[in-house]
């Protein structure tokens, strides 16, 4: 395995399987900062878009390989980081309705529990294989 396919599952494999835990265990929390995201702090999503995008260019700048399945995952990755943070950034609205349109705790469960699951095969690839 490539070196920077190695350092990017290294980071981002824990950072998935905690959210993916804080996500299930923080149920409601969560649930209900989602649906006030855009209301309460509109420059917080100015900066979580320029964040992703920064994240997803970093990656790709040094990770476009495609040649085994762990850098085709971050080098998806950081290609979704790119189109995420362009999306915040042109149609921050449009995007965040559809998000809260969809957004429930069944949503959230499911979705808490792929990350977790996500973050752990990335962690166990990364730390023990």
């Amino acid at each position: 395995m490539d070196d920077s396919t190695l350092l990017v599952i290294k980071l981002i494999g824990p950072i998935f399987f905690v959210m993916g835990l804080a996500l299930v265990v923080n149920l409601k929390y969560f649930y209900k900062a989602l649906k006030n995201v855009d209301e309460e702090s509109p420059v917080f999503v100015l900066l979580m878009g320029g964040a992703s995008m920064l994240l997803g260019l970093l990656i790709l700048t040094k990770h476009n390989l495609w040649s085994s399945v762990n850098e085709i995952i971050v080098s998806v990755f950081g290609c979704l980081a790119v189109v995420k943070g362009v999306l915040i950034l042109l149609v921050p609205k449009w995007l965040l309705k559809f998000a809260t349109n969809v957004y429930s705790t069944t949503t959230l469960t499911v979705g808490g529990i792929a990350i977790l699951v996500f973050g752990g095969y990335l962690s166990w690839v990364a730390y023990f294989v």
